[in-house]
């Protein structure tokens, strides 16, 4: 397995859920937060008109440097939040990119008994890969050490809390927090549900174990559920399992309305509904074969399934069916690897890859790639999109880019 699999996009970022024809916002609208390595707002349908071409000199408004890390930027009312390496937090006014605060989170934050917990092993995709996720409440970070923290809008740490977890695997931690409910949810071997406000663990599901890609939330008739990355369905009430399906090893799963989708050796569908006695149950809709390792979070949009492997395999399935519509190499116009989400916005797929290249697609059956630009840098976090702006990050810095 390659080692770049260890930044995995989750994102990748984060996090944050994808939207197909219809976007389904239920998940944004129960949170309202920015959730995840992708963030769930970022894959709505989103109506930008942002700048397809871009380079270092041509159309950027402003950049700030905030050091190395694959976390995704989070975009809060007027502020930018960005996790740099090795636990710094920066608030930047987005308007200009000036940085309002920092603070760093390090070993010395915790107390002398807590240190001995922290997990020292190298971690591929470094201390800060997760995207933070932020509410009314404050920004909520995870470390791949096992420090979980939540801190205030004005840079204040409001409480910090040491997990004890090894790792699964050779590549680090990536799993982004989510949100929901009053409740954080953390991916640290395997799910945890921590009281935002106090940070005392409400419940934790062993069966849900997780390091590396982001867990998502979806609705069943007025019900909620986690859905992670490995398949296993949790209930957020009491953290036990409710459910699972034939999960991803490394990408995040996405939802659109009641079906779940996932990438891996193989994508796949899933419809999840509710039994007569009110239990979930889900039926496989369809399966179709990857040909590579999936790691960057597909997408649904208009009726098509996309995924992108590391290798540069572009695949669009329909959504409904399975069956593949275009399998072709990009690797032509956007040098692999990819870790960064697939995004959806202002009628185009923007697809980055790991050294600061963004190309612009057409969606459809046909593999159009409108543009490519690239400011040289590595990064796999994913691009961020309001009104006519673009918030990208790449090398030790975050470049709004617009017109």
């Amino acid at each position: 397995m390659k080692k770049i699999l260890l930044c995995l996009a989750a994102l990748i970022l984060s996090s944050c859920t994808v939207q197909s024809q219809a976007p389904d916002t239920a998940a944004t609208k129960m949170t309202e937060t920015y959730n995840g390595f992708w963030n769930k707002l970022s894959f709505d349908q989103t109506p930008v008109n942002a700048p397809s071409e871009w380079d270092k000199s041509k159309n950027v408004l402003w950049k700030a440097k905030v050091g190395t890390g694959y976390s995704t930027p989070v975009i809060w009312q007027d502020k930018v939040y960005v996790l740099g390496e090795p636990g710094t937090l920066y608030c930047l006014e987005k308007s200009s990119g000036n940085i309002s605060w920092s603070l760093s989170t390090t070993d010395n934050d915790v107390t002398p008994a807590e240190k001995g917990k922290l997990n020292v092993a190298s971690s591929g995709c470094g201390n800060a890969a997760a995207t933070p996720a932020v509410s009314n409440d404050g920004v909520f970070i995870v470390l791949a050490s096992g420090i979980v923290t939540r801190v205030g809008h004005d840079g204040k740490r409001m409480w910090i809390k040491v997990f004890e977890q090894p790792m699964n695997g050779a590549y680090g931690r990536a799993a982004s927090p989510i949100i929901l409910d009053g409740k954080v949810l953390v991916s640290i071997d395997h799910l945890f549900a921590l009281d935002a406000k106090s940070g005392e663990t409400a419940w934790e599901c062993a069966e849900a174990t997780n390091d590396y890609a982001t867990p998502d939330v979806f609705m069943v008739s007025g019900k909620k559920y986690i859905l992670m990355p490995s398949g296993c369905i949790v209930n957020p009430e009491d953290g036990k399992k409710a459910g699972g399906v034939d999960g991803a090893d490394y990408a995040s799963p996405i939802v659109s309305g009641d079906t779940l989708y996932f990438a891996g050796s193989n994508a796949a569908a899933f419809k999840a509904s509710l039994d007569e006695k009110g239990a979930l149950k889900t039926e496989k809709l369809w399966e179709t074969q990857i040909q590579g390792e999936q790691v960057s979070t597909p997408l649904v949009l208009d009726g098509f399934f996309y995924s992108l492997t590391d290798d540069a395999m572009l695949l669009v399935i329909d959504a409904k069916t399975g069956e593949k519509k275009l399998e072709a190499n990009i690797g032509e116009k956007i040098n692999p690897p990819f870790f960064a989400a697939l995004k959806a916005a202002g009628g185009n797929i923007y697809i980055s890859n790991d050294s600061g290249s963004v190309a612009v697609m057409a969606p459809g059956i046909e593999q159009k790639i409108l543009a490519v630009s690239n400011i040289e840098g590595r990064s796999g976090a994913t691009p961020v999109f309001e009104g006519t702006k673009l918030f990208l990050r790449v090398g030790e810095e975050v470049y709004c880019i617009g017109k």
